[in-house]
């Protein structure tokens, strides 16, 4: 015996009922209205058929969409931990129990069959044999155009609960399809009022742009207040590696500052210091931080502090004792940073260069005359004597 399965749109949260009586010429039942409104039944066993209600399509299409959105190009590209949970299995699938743990998802359901459901709609994703996996139907395109299309947005309140990915991609929509919004935080995960806005084309991006800083004013806002930036992500990108490279240039004439008073000083003060306790690591990811590449490395070595400047592609890094030096010189371990993948290169700093660093570091403690940030933290590691 088979039923059909109605759906009744009368904006109810569960879907009225209907009666099946069955036809004997017909393969099927027919449907006419049962006046109890309790369910569908059949008129030689009076089986109660409940019909699914508008809520649970909503819902199945919310969690089809949810989980698309995962492993969309917008995001699975950004996503390393997704990447590599995919890379972990022969056959490139996620499990659904890994999926769960996402907060978004979770919203929606904890039940792994109603995501099994939902995905039986899906054109972009597979499912395994097994149906507890799920993978992209389709590899991520080789060449990444998100640049382009994406947009720098500033000017958000930093404690305005109703700001969301969702808020801001529903104001931005008029411009077009938005793929993915990167809500930019700090190094305590605090919300520092500016987003990434990646559009579906490059010419939605411009014409939001367009819209928001034509006649040289901004038209564009938040709860009546403007933005106090909106420019392309290459612009913004090109601005900020302008600000790195005079940070830098200021701190090689710095450098070169110290050591010419080192020079100048007749009586010169010799440093005792405990020596092979500096690597110096290249490839580093202008991305990171000091704070992000110490809880990295503190994984595999004794760290006691990371000298890194915003920008550069090296950092020294001082380690507890010689071995846990040499160790970290021959690791070379893998630093992920956003999309970036290095593979870090030290070398012990020995010579001429170490006496030089900690010489640096303690006139930079002598001038601060108090502690600051890392400049600071390796003041006990050497003392003065006079020749």
């Amino acid at each position: 015996m088979m039923y059909n399965t109605l759906l009744l749109r009368n904006g109810k949260s569960n879907a009225s009922m209907i009666t099946a009586k069955h036809n004997q010429n017909s393969p099927c039942p027919s449907i006419v209205p049962r006046r109890d409104g309790c369910g569908a039944t059949n008129s030689q066993n009076n089986l109660i058929v409940p019909l699914k209600s508008a809520w649970h399509y909503s819902t199945m299409d919310s969690i089809r969409k949810q989980v698309e959105f995962y492993f969309s190009d917008s995001n699975y590209r950004k996503d390393t931990f997704l990447r590599a949970a995919a890379e972990s299995d022969p056959d490139g699938f996620v499990p659904i129990s890994v999926l769960l743990t996402f907060n978004k998802l979770k919203q929606l359901t904890t039940d792994a069959d109603k995501v099994v459901e939902a995905l039986k709609e899906s054109n972009i994703l597979s499912m395994s044999n097994d149906l507890k996996k799920v993978k992209r139907l389709e590899p991520l395109p080789e060449l990444d155009t998100s640049a382009d299309r994406t947009l720098y947005v500033k000017g958000y309140p930093l404690d305005d609960e109703d700001v969301s990915i969702d808020t801001i991609s529903n104001q931005f929509s008029e411009f077009g399809k938005v793929l993915y919004v990167r809500l930019r935080r700090d190094n305590d995960k605090k919300f520092k009022g500016s987003c990434f806005i990646e559009f579906s084309t490059e010419t939605e991006m411009q014409a939001a742009n367009t819209a928001a800083n034509a006649d040289g004013l901004m038209h564009l806002s938040y709860k009546g207040t403007p933005f106090l930036c909106v420019i392309p992500f290459k612009v913004w990108h090109s601005n900020k590696q302008a600000k790195f490279s005079k940070r830098k240039e200021d701190k090689h004439t710095t450098d070169d500052n110290v050591k010419r008073k080192l020079d100048e000083v007749t009586e010169t003060p010799k440093l005792v210091f405990d020596e092979g306790l500096l690597v110096k690591l290249s490839n580093v990811p202008t991305t990171t931080s000091a704070i992000a590449m110490k809880e990295f490395l503190k994984e595999f070595v004794d760290v006691k502090f990371v000298d890194y400047n915003n920008g550069d592609s090296t950092a020294v890094v001082r380690l507890g004792d010689p071995e846990s030096a040499k160790k970290l010189a021959d690791l070379k371990p893998v630093f992920k940073v956003g999309e970036v993948d290095s593979v870090l290169q030290g070398v012990v700093v020995t010579g001429e260069e170490e006496l030089a660093f900690w010489a640096k570091k303690n006139s930079e403690s002598k001038s601060s005359g108090r502690s600051k940030g890392n400049h600071n933290r390796g003041r006990n590691n050497f003392k003065k004597q006079r020749r």
